[in-house]
Parts: C-alpha cells; structure tokens; sequence
C-alpha cells in the first residue's frame, strides 16, 4: 500500500479540509494512523 501511494492518498484526504480522524471514514485500519504519522512525526515522506 505504501508504494503505491498511501500515504500520498492521506496527504489528499487531509487538504481537503472537511475531513478529521474522528469521522469513521478515517477510522478505517491504516488511515488513522497514516494521519497521525504525517501529523505529528512527518509532514512530508522522505523520497523513495
């Protein structure tokens, strides 16, 4: 999932500015914590 462009997916997701981890669409399993990552440990990915 990740070399496919997860996280580019939640990167998307969180731009919109309608949505938050809380809304059970972002609950599903992979999404919460891909938020919390970009959130609070990188705002960017590094290059692959």
């Amino acid at each position: 999932m990740l070399s496919a462009g997860f996280l580019d997916e939640v990167k998307t997701l969180r731009a919109r500015g309608d949505l938050n981890p809380d809304l059970p669409s972002m609950r599903c399993v992979g999404y919460r914590q891909a938020w919390d990552y970009r959130t609070r440990w990188r705002p960017e990915p590094p290059p692959l």
